[in-house]
């Protein structure tokens, strides 16, 4: 063995037994931070109204994609009616039960292979914050019910 060469392993050696001794943050599994975005408890006083406290959810994220007139994935997200009946995967929604609902695993990222709005989307939708799922959370658990009373037709505009 030439010189060289037991400096090198001399000098691997020395750096792995440094990187050894150095401290890991270890933590246990249950205080690892869980993937996907954080649902917030929401504290809410009756019924969650779709129209006024989920409908704009969706349209700020979710409708520029998933309406009647581009209905991608064959999902149409404009009244609890269409979110139940679902798309190309089925329900979008189980009522009452929030952890079975494909609306809520993807809008919270729990899902990798389904994720909404996706990250380099053509219209500038972006994640829900974790007050929004939490309150889409309350409002499956509630049975996912409502309605859309505009008299006026929605009147959709290309997003830049």
């Amino acid at each position: 063995m030439n010189r060289r060469s037991f400096v090198s392993r001399q000098l691997v050696a020395a750096l792995g037994i440094a990187l050894l001794s150095l401290p890991l943050p270890l933590q246990p599994a249950d205080k690892l931070p869980a993937k996907g975005i954080a649902i917030a408890k929401v504290k809410h006083s009756g019924p969650v109204d779709f129209e006024k406290e989920i409908l704009p959810i969706l349209k700020n994220n979710c409708l520029a994609c998933h309406n009647q007139t581009k209905a991608k994935a064959g999902l149409v997200l404009e009244t609890p009616q269409s979110i139940l009946k679902g798309g190309d995967n089925g329900p979008s929604v189980v009522p009452k039960k929030p952890r079975e609902s494909l609306l809520l695993k993807a809008a919270a990222h729990q899902d990798e292979e389904l994720i909404m709005p996706p990250r380099d989307n053509k219209v500038a939708a972006v994640a829900l914050k974790p007050e929004e799922v939490g309150l889409l959370q309350l409002w499956i658990e509630q049975g996912a019910k409502g309605q859309v009373r505009a008299t006026v037709p929605i009147s959709w505009q290309t997003m830049p």
